[in-house]
């Protein structure tokens, strides 16, 4: 782990959630690479005046997602086209974040409502929007999202299970 708030936080988890598994020993590390990677990130463009807003979509595979998996995948797609709508309306630029593994599901479904889609690591292009939009804190790039110094929008969408000490 990276931190002893952390490895407390596991080391909870498996005293709760084990059912009798023998569970491995969980270190802290001394050097934290996230720390350096903070600092670097926070020295980016700060962002003045929101004009870009770039939207995380969803995966339009449908498949069973653990925090919402009650959502079909034409619901989500409704949902992120709803949200562009109306960030457009509003005179946004948008730009349409694809998840990896929907590249080839969205080819022709945004292009008529975007400004621009995104088919590239979330890491390599953050920084082209003043301000990132999500509807899922449990994705690989919300983690990142948090160590920039862009302003983050995080739907609080019915039904989603929140952990209430990381909440």
């Amino acid at each position: 782990t990276s931190s002893r708030g952390q490895k407390d936080m596991l080391e909870a988890t498996v005293k709760d959630f084990s059912f009798g598994l023998k569970m491995p020993q969980i270190e802290c590390i001394n050097h934290n690479y996230y720390n350096a990677m903070f600092g670097q990130l926070q020295n980016d463009r700060h962002v003045n005046k929101i004009k870009k807003v770039m939207l995380i979509g969803n995966s339009m595979v449908d498949f069973h997602q653990v925090v919402s998996g009650h959502y079909h995948a034409f619901v989500r797609l409704h949902l992120d086209l709803t949200i562009i709508k109306l960030l457009k309306s509003a005179g946004y630029y948008v730009i349409y974040k694809a998840r990896p593994d929907s590249r080839n599901e969205i080819d022709g479904i945004f292009e008529a409502y975007v400004d621009e889609i995104s088919k590239v690591r979330f890491e390599d292009v953050y920084d082209q929007a003043d301000c990132v939009i999500f509807k899922l804190s449990g994705t690989t790039a919300f983690g990142f999202a948090l160590f920039t110094n862009r302003p983050i929008v995080l739907l609080n969408i019915k039904g989603t299970k929140w952990y209430s000490r990381a909440f």
